[in-house]
């Protein structure tokens, strides 16, 4: 029988929060973290938890903050942008399809309990 371990090999990853402020308070926000994988040679980037709060909606802010994100990966050299919308959100379907980004594939994810 064969011998069969897992091994495990710690990586470097960075992040960014980005953030909108009106008038000195934050009224939208996005996270941005830049990762590798052994399949290609440039990083790829993940857009997370996108927030706008919901009286500043509307202003173009959210589009902002994915268009600065967008930017930041092509200056990173990623070779892709990839984000997560639940299938209950159909209207951040089109919203972002407005945007240039299409579906993809499904995420798949486990919760775990706090």
């Amino acid at each position: 029988m064969s011998e069969v371990r897992l091994c495990q090999l710690t990586i470097s990853t960075s992040g960014l929060r980005l953030s909108i402020l009106e008038n000195a308070e934050e009224v939208a926000h996005l996270f941005i973290y830049f990762l590798r994988n052994d399949l290609h040679a440039q990083p790829f980037a993940l857009a997370e938890d996108l927030y706008v709060v919901e009286w500043a909606r509307g202003k173009g802010y959210g589009s902002k903050l994915l268009e600065h994100a967008s930017d930041l990966a092509r200056r990173h050299g990623c070779y892709k942008i990839i984000g997560t919308i639940r299938h209950s959100r159909a209207d951040l379907h089109s919203y972002y399809a407005d945007r240039g980004w299409h579906n993809h594939g499904i995420c798949v994810r486990i919760d775990f309990e706090q």
